[in-house]
């Protein structure tokens, strides 16, 4: 997904902007997208290379070689090109994005969660951003943040039934049950195959005492092939 987010936006930040680069120049930067989307990582790196050389400061590029340095696991230089490219221009959304996300790959919450702060800033709607930084609150047990992020979410998205979801899981760490009751059934309204959702509101019926109803949700959500919904069914309920 990350290659393919940088492959068809070209100019993102200004569409009307035309770059002063040759049709040479232009075959070489296109090929090198081509190989990046073809997997082929180090040819597209080499080819890259050679337009950075005429246009080192191209954060296009940048982030394109970055996404290649991810592929091939050069987490180091992925994150130097991604910092650089937003360093060239700060509104680079998508710059912000890749970084960010390589960040929580490599376990390293608080720096991910000052890369969307800094997104934030300047695209306070953006949906990706707050998304990816209320899952790093919930794993850094920042469950009020969270909440916080996936309301905003779903100010901007009220049918997402996976911000309904995960705004749920933060309720239930805090014990706010009646809450994570409420979206877990807003999700499920939004998206009536959605097992997870069965899974977790069935467990906190049982929680308050609900046998019934909870049996009700994970058998639902077995019939959905929830594979933890047909276990804890089977479990309690037969």
């Amino acid at each position: 997904m990350l290659v393919l987010l940088a492959l068809i936006i070209v100019n993102c930040n200004n569409p009307t902007e035309k770059r002063q680069i040759t049709e040479e120049e232009r075959r070489m930067y296109i090929s090198a997208q081509q190989l990046i989307e073809s997997r082929q990582f180090q040819s597209g790196v080499e080819e890259i290379n050679k337009y950075l050389l005429i246009h080192p400061n191209d954060e296009e590029a940048l982030l394109l070689r970055g996404i290649a340095y991810k592929q091939m696991n050069d987490h180091q230089a992925a994150l130097k090109d991604f910092s650089m490219a937003i360093e060239l221009n700060p509104r680079y959304i998508l710059a912000y994005i890749n970084k960010g996300e390589l960040l929580t790959e490599l376990d390293k919450f608080e720096e991910a969660l000052i890369v969307y702060d800094e997104a934030l800033k300047v695209h306070p709607k953006s949906i990706e951003c707050l998304n990816n930084r209320g899952h790093i609150k919930f794993n850094l047990n920042d469950y009020s943040g969270a909440i916080n992020d996936f309301s905003a979410v779903l100010e901007l998205r009220p049918g997402s039934y996976l911000a309904y979801y995960n705004r749920g899981m933060a309720q239930f760490r805090l014990e706010n049950y009646e809450s994570a009751l409420s979206d877990f059934t807003n999700s499920i309204g939004i998206n009536p195959e959605y097992g997870n959702a069965y899974y977790q509101r069935g467990f906190i019926h049982m929680l308050l005492g609900q046998k019934e109803k909870a049996c009700y949700d994970w058998q639902t959500g077995a019939q959905y092939n929830h594979r933890t919904s047909i276990q804890i069914y089977q479990l309690n309920c037969q």
